[in-house]
């Protein structure tokens, strides 16, 4: 796959590094050519220009692209110009904008962003519901439910997975196990050894009833 990152701020390097890690293929183009001269050993191409018409836009083989991240902190009318453009002329099928407040959000929604991404939002809402929460790590993946880190209780120890009844009881689904540092598949007969840590998803109120275990 080949992704387009536009902006090369502290946003938009981090995630064309994050995929280039990640065995995608990164186009990262900005206007500022120390931005570039930085993260040009890190991605497959770097390129210094200034892209918000048609033209130019072509010239770096966007069409080419299988997804193009916008990741501009500021300049949200260029934002929302190289969106319409992309959408419009191109016909592109990833655009994945980004903007700092829901009424920006709903105007790039309206010029054709297949999603709009408001990283200081997440950021917010993410520490909020840590701070918050009774786990020591919480990921809200939709209104009142979240995937959490539960350190196996005592009474879980050499048990397996099945035996715990856990959508039974709790209604929740243990969808990993973190051990020795490593993520790994909870099947049913998985054996919870003592420091394992479980990866449940499910309800915040039924959650919590595994909190005081």
């Amino acid at each position: 796959m080949k992704f387009c990152v536009i902006g090369i701020g502290h946003f938009g390097y981090e995630v064309a590094t994050t995929l280039t890690e990640n065995g995608i293929e990164v186009l990262a183009v900005d206007l500022n050519e120390n931005r570039i001269e930085k993260i040009r050993d890190k991605v497959a191409q770097a390129i210094c220009i200034n892209i918000i018409d048609e033209g130019s836009l072509r010239t770096i083989g966007i069409e080419e692209m299988d997804g193009v991240i916008i990741g501009f902190g500021k300049n949200f009318a260029d934002t929302a110009t190289i969106t319409r453009i992309l959408k419009q002329e191109f016909e592109h099928p990833l655009v994945i904008a980004r903007t700092n407040s829901a009424i920006k959000a709903d105007i790039l929604n309206l010029v054709g962003a297949d999603r709009v991404i408001r990283p200081e939002y997440y950021s917010a809402i993410r520490l909020a519901d840590n701070l918050s929460s009774a786990f020591p790590s919480s990921i809200r993946y939709a209104d009142g439910c979240a995937v959490v880190q539960l350190s196996a209780p005592a009474q879980f120890v050499n048990r397996t997975i099945a035996d715990l009844e856990l959508l039974e009881k709790y209604q929740v689904h243990c969808i990993g196990l973190e051990r020795d540092q490593a993520v790994i598949t909870a099947q049913p007969t998985s054996v919870l050894q003592e420091h394992d840590i479980l990866l449940l998803a499910g309800k915040n109120s039924d959650l919590k009833k595994l909190a005081d275990l």
